[in-house]
């Protein structure tokens, strides 16, 4: 069975207290600030984007996270999505990708905008710890012995 291990001391010790899942996101800032209040460590199940009225603010907050080693999140379609538009692949496009860019070109979300896409390319597909996987939306068998794909930025 494939465990990762390449947490750092500080996520190790931050998970210690507990962890506390969190699905899809989508934009709703608000739901996301009480779900990541709480001294567990949070893990994010992908899609913290879309839909919702503010995704850059979402990310902001999720990047914040992530810096203070209180949390990850792992990659999902709609994350995966905008890391493509990001990078200027060509995609179908969507009002709510548009309106997620769109946010993000905002002169107030420039951090974001800067941050982001590395965030994104960092971002695991899967997460196994020991017998439990984390994934954002579908489970496969092999996903037990091997490490998930490699990252954008690897």
């Amino acid at each position: 069975m494939f465990t990762d291990t390449g947490h750092d001391e500080n996520v190790k010790n931050a998970m210690r207290k507990g962890l506390r899942i969190v699905g899809d996101v989508h934009g709703d800032l608000e739901a996301f600030r009480h779900a990541v209040a709480t001294d567990r460590f949070v893990i994010q199940l992908g899609d913290l984007v879309d839909y919702g009225p503010d995704s850059a603010g979402v990310l902001r907050l999720m990047l914040q996270v992530q810096r203070e080693g209180r949390g990850l999140f792992l990659i999902g379609n709609h994350d995966r999505k905008l890391g493509r538009a990001l990078m200027g692949k060509k995609l179908r496009s969507s009002p709510h990708l548009d309106e997620t860019l769109a946010q993000l070109g905002a002169p107030d979300n420039v951090d974001v905008l800067h941050d982001v896409l590395p965030a994104l390319e960092q971002a695991p597909a899967w997460l196994v710890m020991g017998r439990t996987v984390f994934v954002h939306g579908a489970f496969e068998p092999h996903m037990l012995n091997d490490p998930p794909p490699p990252r954008w930025g690897a």
